[in-house]
């Protein structure tokens, strides 16, 4: 069936947004990539979680292509569960108002309120995408919690949120997973179901070398990502530690925002008690931009420590700044990812493996290279410019089907 443009696109983005009575803001990068794929689609609504209280948070969003539609203000699943029943009504009376105007509903899971709106979809016989992003059975928070009540109550929770996922997934026209994990979860459930790479990399942005090593200066390891539990750092920490006792003169550098600043307390008392505080630097949040691209290529080798992952953005941005990537080897990496080829993989939540990765692309130059080679390479065939336009493209050959039978959700 040929697909048709012309078309409105309603987007739930469940990620706190914070207005200043004159622009919006946010820590999430996800209204970059939709103001772009609006360039294939025209105008984009965006419902998002919407406080003005506070102090503001995040980088103004400068996002011409978008429309922002305030929601009720939550910022995790536990404070979705504490709105007030006034709130709830306005959700719902919002999402009921909002997909009738549209052509076709995005959600991002997993994701409580999207239940709402997939809801409306289904009742309004709109296009529904749905677009799974994490693996709620792996959260770290609170499923990795040392307070053992926290970690009771939350197990039933991610399992409760995980089959509403599955069943918004059932109902949808296209689901999109992030990684092999989460396509494993999708297939079979919708009649269109594509493995997605979100990413911000542009083609202007992509870096060409052959090694990201030259002369004798000091290894510089690099990882943007949130300070959290659920990335690892404790043992990215331990395998500085490894390598200085091993002889190689390595920093750390660590670009993120911070969940919990007792977490981050921890980590840095352990810095100063092995004597490696003098080589760990703590960036804080660093805004994609030409900020975080002269980290990444200021630095030899990037590192992903993270415990659970679906695709990480981090890899592709590190392929495009001619880095070699040593990552814990999760399911959701595969495919792209290929041991040896592209990245070294290690076992995770052990800093001895982390060690003995980065310590093999420190000492094998042939290896780096290949890495750093086909890292690029991959780069490329997932640029900003290729994912928005099979976005747009995928979503509106759903919306083509749709409209040739309005009752058609086809059961693969």
């Amino acid at each position: 069936m040929a697909e048709t443009r012309d078309y409105s696109l309603l987007v739930l983005q469940d990620e706190a947004h914070y207005f200043d009575g004159q622009r919006y803001r946010s820590r999430a990068i996800f209204g970059y990539f939709l103001d772009f794929v609006a360039r294939h689609t025209g105008q984009i609504t965006v419902a998002v979680p919407t406080t003005h209280k506070g102090e503001p948070f995040g980088r103004v969003l400068d996002l011409p292509n978008l429309t922002y539609f305030e929601l009720p203000y939550s910022w995790s699943l536990a404070s979705y569960v504490k709105l007030s029943r006034s709130d709830r009504r306005t959700l719902k009376e919002a999402a009921h108002r909002l997909v009738s105007q549209h052509d076709a509903v995005m959600v991002r899971l997993p994701s409580l309120s999207a239940s709402v709106f997939a809801r409306e979809a289904r009742q309004q016989q709109k296009t529904f995408v749905a677009y799974v992003v994490a693996n709620i059975l792996k959260a770290a928070n609170p499923l990795r919690s040392s307070n053992l009540l926290i970690r009771i109550g939350a197990r039933p929770l991610a399992r409760y949120v995980h089959n509403v996922t599955m069943g918004m997934v059932s109902q949808a026209d296209v689901a999109l997973a992030v990684g092999r994990e989460l396509y494993e979860f999708c297939e079979g459930r919708a009649p269109i179901v594509r493995q997605f790479i979100e990413t911000l990399v542009s083609e202007q942005d992509l870096l060409d070398r052959e090694d990201s090593f030259s002369g004798d200066d000091p290894c510089v390891l690099f990882r943007a990502a949130r300070i959290d539990p659920n990335k690892g750092t404790e043992y990215l920490l331990e395998a500085v530690s490894q390598l200085v006792q091993r002889g190689y003169d390595v920093r750390l550098q660590l670009a993120g925002d911070v969940s919990d600043p007792a977490y981050l307390a921890t980590l840095q008392r352990w810095c100063a008690d092995h004597g490696i505080d003098d080589r760990v630097e703590w960036l804080g949040y660093v805004g994609f931009g030409p900020e975080l691209f002269d980290a990444y290529r200021r630095a030899q080798i990037g590192v992903l420590s993270s415990l659970s992952e679906g695709f990480p953005r981090f890899i592709v941005e590190a392929w495009s700044s001619g880095l070699p990537v040593v990552s814990t080897d999760l399911p959701g990496l595969y495919p792209p990812v290929e041991a040896n080829e592209n990245a070294v993989l290690v076992e995770p939540a052990s800093g001895r493996a982390l060690a003995d990765g980065i310590q093999r692309v420190i000492d094998d130059e042939s290896l780096r290279r290949r890495i750093i080679k086909g890292g690029e390479s991959l780069a490329r065939e997932n640029t900003l410019e290729r994912q928005s336009k099979l976005l747009a493209d995928l979503i509106s050959e759903a919306v083509g089907r749709r409209r040739h039978d309005p009752s058609c959700v086809d059961q693969p």
